[in-house]
């Protein structure tokens, strides 16, 4: 699999497209797309925002033609998390498992059953 940068038009319609009611929180599309490719096809799209110290993601859709999308959510996950700044997000019950698997941590939830996560990365101190 290979993760790259994916144009605003490209991103949203595959989010448009792939998305299922219980995946997105956030419907501003005013963010960065990272793709996940696979022989040449899109097959998931990571969206997030960073401020100076911190990345938020806003949502992860993969391709609803691949039910088991465990590698997909992994790769985009390390890539969003490769970074020396907080990473954080709202997320979504069928991805906490994944969220916890790529290191974040959280606890409690909301009436909806949406935990906020976070990974606390750390600048190099010099």
């Amino acid at each position: 699999m290979e993760i790259k940068p994916v144009r605003l038009g490209f991103a949203v319609e595959f989010m448009l497209d792939n998305e299922q009611p219980e995946d997105k929180l956030d419907q501003n599309f005013r963010c960065s797309y990272i793709g996940c490719y696979s022989k040449s096809k899109l097959v998931g799209v990571l969206s997030f925002t960073e401020t100076k110290n911190s990345r938020r993601i806003k949502s992860i859709i993969t391709s609803k033609d691949i039910p088991e999308d465990d590698d997909i959510v992994k790769e985009l996950l390390s890539y969003a998390i490769s970074t020396d700044k907080s990473v954080t997000s709202f997320v979504v019950p069928k991805r906490v498992i994944q969220f916890v698997d790529a290191g974040f941590n959280g606890e409690g939830s909301n009436k909806n059953k949406v935990m906020f996560m976070e990974v606390k990365n750390e600048k190099p101190r010099l």
